[in-house]
């Protein structure tokens, strides 16, 4: 059905834990679906994936230009069998060590289950599992067209370009990589392990910067247009009610054409749906020094997971170093 690629890609990286050099994994999504019958090619249809070579500028958007592409769904699913049939996947794993998976292209919800459809969750980020203890047992997982965008205006089809396997990252109290120093590829333009680019427009970027405020390396985050951006951090805590945290971050502002929409934000989400990306935050001031953002605030009943973003809008040179969410009580 699908014509032939590359499925796997190795890149040396360097696992800034242990200072050993590891495998990174790349598998395109249509290379490591099990049930292929439920895919067809360049056909949108409400009861099958598509596998989609036809999207304009598809070279720019996608690995090869090529995209498994769901259904849209305006409404969520009342069972697995509305919509597309679940999506059966099985990637290849390395015969050791400890890895974080990532399904690129995830931008909208999609139904994940890693037991085979037992269970699902809602999945709104690419990394789909992390720590994953490797023996040579290939990773499992499904996908179902399941689960609608919170806002409609927002609700469309949700989209599977590749799968990576990466050195585990470090993470503490539920932010991944806060200092930055960890890599897990040879690409530079990438961004940091652990954390992921938006912007509205498609514009812009987030990379390793050795202008450290400590350590080796920061963030160095650029973005020109008039639109807003968001620098994501891919970990997240559970956290519960009466539970009081502080976020922080160090950023140092190069330009901006708006420093005081620099902001830190922790996102609060409950049963997988973000409730307030602005559950709390602070902004930056319009300096060019060292400066740190910092927010106190108290988990309601509201919400049961909280993670840290960065945003912006509009013109921003800036570096960013450190970020922290530590418990406050």
């Amino acid at each position: 059905m699908f014509s032939t690629r590359l499925v796997l890609v190795p890149a040396l990286v360097c696992c800034a834990v242990t200072g050993m050099a590891q495998t990174l994994l790349h598998f395109e999504a249509e290379e490591v679906i099990v049930n292929k019958e439920v895919v067809i090619k360049d056909k949108m249809r409400p009861d099958l994936w598509t596998y989609w070579t036809t999207d304009k500028d598809a070279d720019k958007k996608w690995s090869g230009g090529v995209v498994i592409r769901s259904p849209e769904v305006k409404t969520d699913r009342a069972t697995p069998e509305e919509g597309a049939p679940v999506l059966y996947v099985s990637i290849p794993m390395p015969e050791s060590g400890t890895w974080d998976i990532r399904a690129t292209g995830i931008n909208r919800p999609i139904a994940l289950s890693r037991d085979g459809g037992k269970t699902w969750i809602r999945q709104t980020s690419p990394l789909i599992a992390e720590g994953v203890v490797a023996d040579g047992t290939p990773f499992t997982c499904c996908f179902d067209d399941a689960f609608a965008h919170d806002k409609p205006e927002h609700r469309g089809a949700t989209y599977l370009d590749y799968f990576s396997i990466i050195p585990a990252i470090p993470t503490v109290n539920g932010v991944k990589n806060p200092d930055f120093e960890a890599v897990t590829t040879t690409n530079a333009d990438a961004p940091p392990a652990g954390w992921s680019w938006w912007s509205r427009d498609g514009a812009g970027q987030a990379r390793p910067f050795n202008d450290a405020k400590s350590g080796k390396q920061a963030a160095k985050i650029t973005f020109t247009g008039d639109k807003d951006w968001a620098f994501n951090n891919d970990g997240g805590i559970t956290v519960s009610k009466g539970q009081q945290f502080t976020g922080s971050v160090w950023v140092k502002i190069l330009s901006a054409k708006s420093a005081t929409a620099i902001t830190l934000q922790a996102v609060g989400s409950k049963d997988k749906k973000v409730v307030k990306h602005g559950y709390a935050a602070a902004k930056a001031s319009d300096s060019n020094d060292w400066q740190l953002l910092t927010t106190t605030f108290t988990i309601g009943d509201d919400i049961d997971h909280i993670r840290l973003r960065i945003i912006g809008a509009g013109d921003t040179d800036i570096v960013v170093d450190t970020c922290n969410l530590e418990p406050a009580n």
